[in-house]
């Protein structure tokens, strides 16, 4: 008899919808059965393509003795962590307070009014059921107990969301405040294999974005040399999928060999950015590659007939983790015959590629000249015979038990993978990416809905129906995937779309009491902290991006009381990147942002093909506008002049004579920056 789940359209819940467990969705019915049966709830937290959230569910809820000690007990509620991110971060604070670390499955015991007394992750059978014993006989006997417990803990997660204000902080010089940050992460960098710190290793797209944007502000070429020796150690490791392209959500090892075969939306979303960014400033062919096969994955196995994409794949099929990606020997043989040895050398099958139980990861020889010389191939003879190589592989794998697809859309994910795509129309001029994001973009339009004569977004689309209202991280991506749409189209509808976000991020999710954006809207008492989310880790925070957003629109449309919100949070996250740069790279992005106010305007009837043109260089400093025909918007007032194009370049609302030639733009750009250098070298 399936439980209440079986009517949810989660593919994480509806995974538990047969379980023995009389599992309920959160939700304020589950809630009020708490309260009104007087029963401590089991809060049990996870994700589709979470590996160990399945291994409990089938030691332990699929198990009926270990179901029947839950229903006596406990009421228990299921949560997809990425649908209801909100009750997510409410119960990892918690579990981080108590314990000091947190992961997935997340199990938390809280008081029939949702406050939290005890948590932990993963538990084998045995010690689940007499964790579960012990949690009611606590309840039954020493309630009065657990409730102070409960209510202390709720007020050190409470004081945890309030950022501390830093006025005159050292933030105020920017660059000598990031080159102190930058120079105290560089202990964390790890120069032999790439990345941050030792296994597990995550890409963190985040770091590396902000990191080669500094380095090629400030001209440090070992910082720039240790980005692109970490896409190479990544594009070149088991993380990447060799043949069928796409990044896996974190390498087990340091050395990237090994992936957690789990591949999200998110991760690739960026990542696409990253290699994009990287090949203009490096021109490296294989990056290109990367970018162009991981769109190919994401149009093949991730797309929605809307045209939005899903969330991700598991790391298991058959009940194994990675066999839908991995090799025997044997099989290699019987599929490859006389290839097999150059396949061995252009996959590192042999050298680093040996897994588990005689299965092979495949990684790809970062010097394919020496390939081509050992076997005395033609650069064309050596193309053809790895496509073929390639071909033969795929034609194997396409037949087997794909892994579990999480078929949901999220507004915050797709929106990364707008600015993704763009990033990659940017850096190789091909239609084809600007096509996807347009459509992309124009469906996560439709989740903006009238409710009740206001309007309202939604986070989740699930085969074609929204559901769920939108967090801060939603309202704040899909902005920044407008304001990005309009910068590269010079669409005026885009830019005003984020305007009407950004309004209504403002009434609903901005605190006048606490001076910060908290991460559910104000009017939501759910939960007892309304959390604000300003960590940025594998991805950005929503507080970061909306800090970015703010600095933009208060730029774009001459608004000062947005630029002084974000002054403001400047002063109060200064404090955070002086004790942990890795944790805010997207707030320094936003601080050099702040710090760099140049405009690249372009007016006329060639502005969009002259912006091509200039976005094929690295320019990251740049806020972008301009249109073919006259408007009204502040920035573009007056600057239109017919029978000319002009491109104006703006610095600290100082601009330069109009100039009409891309290469006249790009000396005046890098003038500027070198100027900065300069003058920060003087000091």
């Amino acid at each position: 008899m399936p439980n209440q789940l079986i009517h949810e359209s989660s593919p994480y819940l509806l995974q538990h919808a047969n379980n023995p467990v009389n599992w309920l969705p959160w939700n304020a019915e589950s809630l009020k059965l708490a309260v009104d049966m007087d029963k401590p709830i089991l809060v049990s937290i996870g994700y589709s393509s979470c590996h160990w959230c399945h291994v409990m569910e089938h030691e332990s809820f699929e198990d009926e003795e270990v179901a029947s000690l839950m229903n006596a007990h406990f009421i228990c509620i299921k949560v997809d962590r990425e649908e209801r991110p909100d009750v997510d971060h409410y119960y990892m604070e918690a579990l981080q307070h108590m314990t000091g670390r947190g992961g997935w499955p997340l199990n938390c015991f809280a008081l029939p009014d949702g406050k939290t007394f005890h948590g932990g992750t993963y538990y084998r059978k045995n010690d689940w059921m007499r964790l579960l014993s012990r949690v009611h006989e606590e309840f039954t006997r020493n309630r009065a107990k657990l409730e102070q417990f409960a209510e202390e803990l709720e007020q050190g997660i409470r004081k945890s969301t309030i950022l501390a204000e830093y006025p005159g902080s050292d933030a105020r010089d920017t660059i000598l405040f990031l080159n102190e940050a930058v120079d105290k992460w560089g202990d964390q960098f790890d120069k032999e294999w790439g990345g941050f710190g030792n296994a597990p290793k995550f890409p963190m797209p985040n770091n590396l974005e902000f990191l080669l944007r500094f380095a090629e502000l400030r001209d440090r070429s070992d910082i720039r040399t240790f980005i692109l020796h970490t896409l190479d150690q990544m594009a070149s490791g088991g993380i990447y999928d060799q043949l069928g392209g796409g990044f896996s959500r974190y390498s087990v090892d340091h050395k990237w060999h090994v992936p957690h075969f789990e591949k999200m939306l998110y991760d690739n979303a960026q990542l696409l950015g990253m290699y994009a960014q990287a090949f203009q400033v490096s021109k490296k062919e294989r990056y290109r590659n990367i970018v162009n096969q991981t769109v190919d994955w994401l149009e093949r196995e991730m797309k929605d007939p809307s045209g939005m994409f899903y969330s991700g794949l598991d790391a298991d099929s058959e009940g194994e983790e990675g066999l839908f990606y991995t090799w025997t020997m044997s099989e290699l043989k019987e599929i490859l015959g006389d290839d097999l040895a150059l396949a061995d050398d252009l996959f590192q099958i042999s050298k680093a590629g040996y897994w588990e139980s005689d299965r092979f990861i495949l990684h790809f020889c970062p010097d394919t000249s020496a390939v081509r010389a050992k076997y005395n191939l033609s650069e064309n003879q050596f193309q053809i015979t790895e496509q073929q190589i390639r071909k033969r592989l795929m034609a194997v794998r396409s037949r087997r038990i794909r892994p579990g697809l999480d078929d949901k859309c999220l507004t915050s994910w797709n929106s990364l993978l707008v600015c993704g795509l763009l990033d990659a129309y940017n850096a190789f001029g091909e239609k084809r990416f600007l096509e996807i994001a347009q459509v992309l973009f124009n469906e996560l339009q439709t989740g903006l809905r009238e409710v009740e004569g206001e309007k309202e977004l939604f986070r989740n689309r699930h085969r074609g129906h929204w559901k769920i209202s939108a967090f801060l991280d939603d309202h704040a991506m899909l902005m920044r995937a407008a304001i990005r749409m309009y910068e590269t189209t010079l669409v005026e509808d885009h830019a005003n779309f984020a305007l009407e976000l950004m309004d209504i991020v403002l009434n609903s999710f901005y605190s006048k009491e606490t001076h910060l954006f908290h991460f559910s809207p104000l009017d939501n008492k759910e939960l007892g902290v309304n959390a604000v989310e300003y960590y940025d880790t594998v991805m950005p925070s929503s507080a970061s991006v909306l800090y970015r957003n703010l600095i933009w629109i208060g730029r774009f449309w001459h608004r000062d009381d947005l630029l002084e919100i974000a002054s403001d949070l400047t002063d109060r996250i200064a404090h955070g990147i002086g004790k942990w740069p890795g944790g805010f790279s997207n707030w320094m992005q936003g601080m050099m942002d702040q710090n760099s106010r140049m405009e690249m305007i372009i007016c006329g009837d060639r502005a969009l093909q002259l912006r091509d043109e200039l976005a094929l260089h690295y320019l990251p400093e740049l806020l972008w506008g301009g249109s073919t025909t006259n408007s009204e918007l502040p920035l573009l007032r007056d600057r239109t002049t017919p029978d000319h194009t002009f491109i104006y370049f703006c610095e600290h609302e100082r601009c330069k004579l109009p100039v009409e030639e891309v290469a006249d733009a790009l000396q005046m750009y890098r003038r500027a920056i070198q100027a900065d250098a300069d003058d920060h070298a003087s000091q």
